[in-house]
């Protein structure tokens, strides 16, 4: 038996197989380099130091000597460098608005008593009426002290913290802040002499 085709029906093509979609490659992981965010742009990360591993005492008090208004306008003082004589190595010699003799004492580590007296001393022998301690690290006992002597003495004793922050692998730079503000000097008595009630 024969099986017989229908010449009029072509042979049929084979129809191609639809088209894959090309390869894909995974995503990259965001990256964990410092400098690089999950935005793709670069932010850098806040790093602290301590002050004293990256400076010595008297080289960071010349710097501060030029940049009195980091200090300055955390006590609300406009201080100007002084011609400083024989001090100390870190101390530095400002003078206030009215003219007064200012000390600062640079300490780039925690406070000791060692430099508490040291301030004391220049206190007396300069006879400065302002002093700003700045330190890495105030002890309790010495803002206790100075509290102190803010209410018994008519001195004005300040003491400002300094911190060293980088960016990344940056220049380090200082931050201040404020531990503790002498209260603000109190207003002379005026001089005249009490009115004189009517009658007497």
């Amino acid at each position: 038996m024969s099986i017989s085709t229908d010449p009029t029906v072509s042979r049929r093509e084979d129809l191609p197989w639809p088209d894959e979609p090309p390869e894909t490659k995974p995503e990259p992981a965001p990256s964990t380099d410092a400098g690089e965010s999950s935005a793709g742009f670069p932010i850098g990360r806040l790093r602290r130091a301590d002050p004293i591993e990256l400076w010595r005492a008297s080289d960071f008090a010349t710097w501060l000597g030029a940049n009195l208004g980091e200090v300055g306008s955390l006590i609300g003082l406009r201080l100007t460098p002084a011609p400083s004589g024989r001090v100390s190595p870190g101390t530095i010699v400002a003078t206030d608005p009215d003219g007064g003799q200012v000390r600062v004492v640079v300490e780039l580590g925690s406070s000791t008593d060692e430099t508490f007296g040291l301030l004391m001393r220049q206190l007396v022998a300069s006879g400065a009426k302002t002093a700003v301690w700045v330190c890495a690290k105030a002890q309790d006992e010495h803002l206790a002290s100075v509290t102190w002597l803010n209410r018994e003495i008519t001195g004005r004793l300040h003491v400002v913290v300094v911190e060293a922050v980088r960016i990344d692998d940056s220049v380090p730079a200082p931050v201040f802040r404020l531990a503790l503000r002498a209260p603000a000097a109190p207003t002379p008595a005026s001089s005249a002499p009490a009115p004189v009630p009517a009658g007497e």
